[in-house]
């Protein structure tokens, strides 16, 4: 399934135990969030295979995906008299 239909199903879930309260309801909301879970774990997963078996065809996508963990840099501080 499409992690965007099981987005759907899960903000669906989410909102009937919002609106009912049910011990039920949230228990279907775990089940529906544990797939959601899941099924994004393993596209990413797939992805990430995908790339890695690509790179000697197509490095730039790689490296692109790569570069996305690391927009972060570290910054210089206050300077010290």
């Amino acid at each position: 399934m499409k992690v965007s239909v099981i987005s759907r199903m899960l903000l669906k879930a989410w909102r009937k135990y919002k609106d009912t309260g049910l011990h039920g309801d949230w228990l279907i909301y775990q089940e529906e969030r544990n797939k959601a879970t899941k099924e994004i774990r393993d596209s990413r997963r797939s992805y990430e295979k995908k790339l890695a078996d690509n790179i000697k065809k197509n490095p730039k996508a790689f490296y692109k995906y790569a570069r996305q963990g690391m927009k972060s840099k570290d910054k210089v501080g206050p300077l010290v008299d």
